[in-house]
């Protein structure tokens, strides 16, 4: 309040020579302008004026307070949600229970499979499974471009099968189980660029169904 005093007392004062522009020409206004209730009423003006000055500063800051608290409770969530992904994928020795079921067709060749759809169940795919049963697999769908995959936690060689826009890009044949070998040491399979699917099945099924690049891949309904 200190601070504001000099303000107010320089706009409520009348210069000399300027008392007709000040007053409106009449004495009566100028006694009335300098009286203590019109200096009161603009006291309290100045100090109503600052205090939603104030109100605006608090609302303000209580703004960013909720932002501020809004954004910490976010990152709490996505920091759970890594260490739930980082245990479920590192440590958890268990397979992927049942996934929803689909149909491929390449060639004549009509494949059973499985669709990985979430990342928990892509990063695990067909580790720790047994086996594969005859003319099944399992299915990843991805955005288009280079897809990486490895054989973490497998017990049976696979062929991997890309797919880019409806045909077969590129295939791994008779990739191998490497058990006890470190995840810095495993071997990395990269698909060529554009690939938007991925069709993991036994091995040997790609020569003895005479897969080729450029084969047309169909889906079954929601596959």
């Amino acid at each position: 309040m200190i601070a504001l005093l000099p303000k107010i007392g320089s706009t409520a004062r009348i210069s000399p020579g300027r008392s007709a522009a000040a007053c409106a020409g009449t004495e009566s206004s100028c006694r009335s302008r300098n009286d203590p209730a019109t200096q009161a009423g603009i006291i309290l003006g100045e100090v109503l004026r600052y205090s939603r000055g104030a109100e605006d500063d608090d609302r303000f800051l209580t703004m960013k307070s909720r932002t501020m608290t809004i954004i910490i409770i976010l990152a709490i969530v996505l920091i759970v949600v890594d260490v739930f992904y980082v245990w479920h994928f590192v440590f958890s020795k268990a397979p992927n229970p049942p996934l929803t079921i689909g149909e491929v067709g390449i060639g004549e060749n009509v494949f059973t499979v499985e669709m990985a759809t979430t990342s928990i169940e892509e990063a695990r795919g067909l580790s720790f499974r047994k086996s594969l049963a005859e003319g099944t697999g399992m299915l990843f769908t991805f955005d288009p471009g280079v897809q990486q995959f490895w054989m973490k936690d497998m017990n049976f060689p696979i062929d991997i099968i890309w797919i880019a826009s409806g045909k077969v890009a590129g295939f791994v044949e008779n990739a191998q189980p490497e058990p006890g070998v470190s995840l810095l040491n495993l071997q990395r399979y990269n698909s060529p660029g554009g690939v938007d699917r991925v069709l993991e099945v036994n091995a040997g099924i790609v020569v003895k169904d005479g897969i080729k690049v450029g084969d047309a891949v169909n889906f079954g309904p929601n596959t």
